[in-house]
């Protein structure tokens, strides 16, 4: 991490800094303040550690016992630094510059592709990849295994691909309309996908499906890894000039981040649920304090994170980092919705 002073190396898992654009804050009783240019962290008022800002794209809170100063927001909104803070499922506060909002082509576009065949054809690739992405994860897990034991999911994976292909062939008028066997598909290849998910880990820990309350370790780690990729969709959607509240596949609700959800969904495979399994099948240790992971478990999940969002992989025909990647889709959607060019699905090559 260059140009990050850190007083205490013992305190390394305090935060990550992701290709020194992005910091991470996870843990209890630290405040987040700024002194000459710089953000300064802090621990019983002693200063632990501090950080160029004008390095910095966004700040991400993972914690709720972390506290920010107003001065810091203020300076942060006049760098264009958004501040993402999380709680529970996904983030419920998110902080930027007034001009991000200033995108008013790309949201009416946004809100007219609610009812009209449009968003109905976005969605259906959304769920046709997230279908897809998850069934070549268990590809990826089952490609070293002994082939009678890899045969168990040979089943599961062709049953996927079908209600992938299902999703393609749906015909309605927009969304709404479709929206009821969009879901029961999705809920079908789900249940599908998540047992085979149970079977692919070499320890258990009580797993019994994707439970989003759920608080055995592999469900608390499954939410801890989606939040951090919801904080990174989210700001891309500010990025592109999208409402991020205004969803097509998940209904809208008070606070809830439709369109966050919906575009994260064929990134989950491969950016969260990939190494939770990996975390867990070569025994690194994951643990849990008052229900939730302990300092050493977010520091393993966030950092694994960060290494796979600065992997390269193909996309549109050049290669590009997942960071990148994640982006580069979202500016699709917008340009979609635009009418200036197609959605660029995200593919897990496994």
């Amino acid at each position: 991490m260059s140009d990050v002073a850190v007083k205490d190396r013992d305190l390394n898992s305090l935060f990550n800094v992701l290709d020194e654009r992005t910091l991470i804050v996870s843990g209890f009783g630290y405040f987040i303040g700024r002194k000459s240019g710089r953000i300064i962290i802090k621990k019983k008022k002693e200063v632990i550690a501090q950080y160029a800002m004008n390095n910095l794209d966004e700040i991400i809170l993972m914690s709720r016992g972390v506290s920010i100063s107003t001065s810091l927001i203020n300076e942060a909104c006049k760098h264009g630094i958004k501040i993402c803070i999380w709680s529970n499922s996904y983030p419920n506060v998110m902080i930027s510059s007034p001009q991000l909002a200033a995108f008013a082509e790309v949201k009416r576009a946004q809100f007219d592709a609610l009812e009209k065949s449009m968003g109905l054809i976005l969605v259906k690739d959304i769920l046709e990849s997230k279908i897809s992405n998850q069934a070549a994860l268990i590809k990826y897990f089952i490609k070293n295994k002994e082939e009678g034991d890899a045969n168990n999911f040979v089943e599961k994976i062709s049953e996927m691909e079908n209600m992938a292909f299902r999703i393609s062939k749906i015909e309605e008028e927009n969304v709404n309309r479709a929206r009821t066997a969009l879901l029961n598909i999705e809920a079908n290849a789900a249940h599908i996908y998540w047992g085979a998910f149970a079977d692919l880990l070499n320890t258990n820990y009580g797993f019994k499906g994707r439970d989003h309350n759920g608080a055995d370790i592999i469900n608390v780690a499954l939410n801890y890894g989606y939040a951090i990729l919801y904080s990174l969709v989210w700001m891309g959607i500010l990025n592109a000039g999208l409402e991020p509240f205004a969803g097509f596949l998940h209904t809208d609700r008070p606070g809830k981040p439709s369109l966050v959800l919906d575009l994260s969904e064929p990134f989950k495979p491969r950016l969260v649920d990939k190494i939770i399994l990996s975390i867990i099948n070569r025994k690194k240790k994951i643990g849990l304090e008052n229900s939730m992971l302990d300092d050493s478990s977010r520091e393993l999940i966030s950092s694994s994170i960060i290494g796979e969002l600065n992997k390269r992989e193909s996309y549109s025909g050049k290669k590009l980092t997942m960071r990148s990647i994640i982006q580069s889709n979202i500016y699709s959607v917008a340009n979609f919705l635009k009418g200036h060019g197609k959605y660029i699905k995200y593919s897990f090559k496994w």
